[in-house]
């Protein structure tokens, strides 16, 4: 850390820093992350509870989880989706994710490459709902996440993000690994 940084960084944030890299260096480190890999887990589901607990889901401390690869929904849940939830106004979704009690992943790509305007996935309207069918590929988090914040291009507002259940009928998940362990999966939406 330098001087500069340790001005401008409160105490608070110093001493949330500080803890957030002892608790992690103790409970996840890298060999943990080597272990949950070759035993073919996504993630330590008691260390994601024990982080919830300490308030992480609430706050963004991503640097010290990235120093120490440790294995968790962290950026899927509490950044992206709730970063997205809360301009949203969801307000149950984001005490759910502060909770630790729901998992999220953002499931755009479609192809090999990050193309969100080329989005293919449909969702046509029903009633007062929408019925989506298409695939997303490569979906960081898939394979376990609770729910899915899925792009899908809709005919009256162009592209439009869905909040949904992972058990929603017509959704099928395929987990992939990657070279790194790291879960994903492929999805495929048929009339969900």
């Amino acid at each position: 850390m330098t001087v500069m940084q340790t001005l401008i960084d409160s105490e608070d944030e110093v001493m949330l820093r500080d803890a957030a890299n002892g608790f992690l260096a103790e409970a996840a480190p890298v060999s943990a992350f080597r272990a949950l890999r070759d035993a073919g887990g996504a993630y330590d589901k008691a260390l994601w509870s024990e982080m919830a607990q300490m308030g992480w889901t609430g706050v963004l401390v991503p640097e010290e989880m990235g120093a120490n690869l440790v294995a968790s929904p962290f950026l899927s849940t509490a950044v992206i989706a709730a970063t997205v939830l809360r301009g949203a106004g969801a307000e149950a979704r984001l005490e759910q994710i502060a909770r630790g009690e729901v998992t999220y992943a953002l499931a755009v790509d479609e192809g090999s490459k990050h193309a969100p305007d080329a989005v293919a996935l449909q969702a046509e309207p029903v009633g007062n709902g929408y019925r989506l069918s298409g695939t997303k590929r490569l979906v960081a988090d898939g394979g376990f996440a609770d729910r899915f914040l899925v792009l899908a291009r809709t005919s009256d507002t162009g592209l439009t993000l869905f909040d949904l259940d992972a058990g929603a009928a017509g959704l099928e998940r395929t987990s992939k690994r990657t070279i790194d362990g790291r879960d994903h999966a492929d999805l495929s939406f048929d009339g969900v």
